[in-house]
């Protein structure tokens, strides 16, 4: 900072202000015992940790918080739905304490002006926006009014996935638990990674305007812009599709299980109608796809605690609400009992199947070894008989080396892998070339954690880790085995979860499967 500027200081007025707008629509409702979360990184840290949770009837005690917290060189943020009542008062809310929100958001640290102009077009203008800085160029969080607050985590966390992905904003600023930089606050530059982007330590603004509210299932029904995927937690990822989730070493889910717990209950309920032919009840709802929860996940006891259990069966009864009211066609699914949305159901559906079959049946891969075939069902290893004839072996569910990676002295050599999972979701994968020296047990472990089916039996066991290795495609990418920034250039930045934003050609290379990106 310049010597000769006065010290930035937060603005007093505009926190409150922005507390106010939060807490205003939530007043005289059924949500008004909600809370307000307060949530700060420690002094010049980068990560927000902490936490404080507020009364609506505390948003001055809220804002003397977040200034104090502020005035110490600490970033503060606002959760954008309230929380439960009896959720924990000094520390950071999770998935399980949503209670209701009375805004969407959008965060657009690239592009402002022309998420703005989507907004209005899709005829959801922001009710408030925060500008969070301005340089190198200008970031804007839009809170978005609706009409009526929402006290259901999915359909909240579908809407503002949609809204995310239909005016182009930042696709991982979602989820129904999210936190957003609260206005009025000194935005300290901690982070090394926003230091080299050039980010600078400004005060955050706060612009309001009068507009309409919006309904919130109009949102939830917005089409992504074309090269937009919904991101985590979104209707997007389809009926049984789960969201992305780090697992641990034997497959259990570790983190995303908020996400994955949906997937558990839109699975239970398909399978239970296949089998019965009928809806479950809520009770039967629920004890199939908490057996199945259980079974897949691992971790901290939150979502097996009693508050934990409320939380999932409330979010399972939801389901099976919006299931009879037909709000569930988008996934494919319509109650057996009510036929609410039946058509369109089968429709999306068909569309759901339509796509998996057109992935599966694209081209032979390029690369592809001599002794093997591509076909819809997947890929075949091909011998003779007894006869001389062709002998085509089924092998495994169709998958791709779409490149062959290594690291920037040429070393380090691995196999890129896509996989299609049952749901119809793509997954990838690079393999460390190293892993082929063994068995091939930890690949095919690894190849089984991500949704493909393989053969069983030694000889497919080789045929496999045979195909892998001679998948010669001619695309070639540069590996990062480290989280963060992969080099000193800072061109690309490797996320927990296997993904890698900047550079095309570099992929997050490690021995255990990190949860892909689809």
């Amino acid at each position: 900072m310049n010597a000769h500027m006065p010290p930035l200081t937060q603005d007093d007025a505009a926190i409150l202000t922005h507390i106010n707008a939060l807490a205003a629509p939530m007043r005289n409702t059924e949500w008004c015992d909600g809370l307000i979360e307060i949530a700060h990184t420690a002094p010049n840290a980068a990560d927000p940790n902490c936490a404080r949770l507020f009364s609506l009837d505390e948003t001055e005690a809220a804002a003397a918080f977040a200034a104090h917290c502020n005035a110490e060189r600490s970033n503060v943020y606002i959760g954008a739905s309230l929380r439960v009542p009896d959720a924990a008062r000094n520390r950071r809310a999770s998935g399980v304490d949503f209670y209701a929100a009375a805004f969407a958001f959008c965060e657009a640290d690239e592009g402002a002006d022309q998420v703005a102009s989507r907004l209005v077009a899709a005829g959801a203008p922001a009710a408030m926006r925060i500008s969070t800085g301005t340089i190198p160029e200008a970031r804007v969080h839009h809170w978005v009014p609706l009409r009526e607050p929402c006290d259901d985590p999915d359909t909240y966390a579908d809407a503002v996935a949609s809204l995310v992905a239909h005016v182009g904003a930042d696709p991982r600023a979602v989820g129904a638990e999210r936190i957003l930089r609260l206005g009025g606050t000194v935005n300290w530059v901690n982070a090394p990674a926003k230091r080299a982007k050039g980010y600078v330590t400004e005060v955050t603004r706060v612009g309001c305007d009068d507009v309409p509210a919006v309904d919130n299932h109009r949102i939830e029904g917005l089409e992504p812009l074309p090269g937009c995927t919904p991101g985590k937690g979104s209707r997007g990822r389809g009926a049984g599709g789960h969201s992305e989730a780090l697992r641990d070493a034997d497959g259990k889910i570790i983190d995303g299980r908020e996400g994955w717990w949906r997937s558990c209950v839109m699975t239970a309920i398909r399978d239970w109608q296949t089998q019965h032919g009928a809806d479950p009840s809520d009770d039967e709802l629920f004890a199939k796809a908490v057996a199945r929860f259980d079974d897949t996940t691992a971790g901290d006891d939150r979502w097996r605690s009693v508050r934990g259990r409320r939380a999932l069966r409330s979010r399972s009864d939801n389901a099976l609400r919006r299931l009879r009211d037909g709000r569930l066609a988008f996934w494919g699914l319509a109650s057996l009992d009510t036929g609410i949305n039946a058509e369109a159901a089968a429709e999306a559906q068909l569309r759901r199947d339509k796509v998996y079959r057109e992935r599966c049946q694209a081209e032979a891969p390029a690369g592809l070894p001599s002794g093997y075939r591509w076909t819809p069902t997947g890929i075949h290893s091909l011998d003779e008989d007894r006869d001389g004839e062709e002998k085509a072996t089924w092998l495994c569910s169709p998958l791709r080396v779409l490149s062959l990676p290594r690291d920037r002295s040429g070393q380090g050599w691995g196999r890129l892998v896509e996989v299609n999972d049952p749901d119809g979701q793509v997954h990838r994968w690079a393999i460390p070339a190293e892993l082929f020296a063994g068995d091939g047990t930890e690949v095919r472990a690894g190849l089984l954690r991500l949704g493909a089916d393989l053969a069983s039996g030694p000889r497919a066991r080789a045929a496999l880790s045979d195909l892998l290795q001679r998948w010669r495609p001619d695309a070639r990418a540069v590996t990062t085995d480290r989280l963060g920034w992969s080099d000193d250039r800072c061109v690309a930045f490797a996320l927990g979860d296997g993904t890698v934003l900047g550079a095309d050609d570099v992929v997050y290379q490690h021995e255990h499967v990190p949860a892909a990106a689809s």
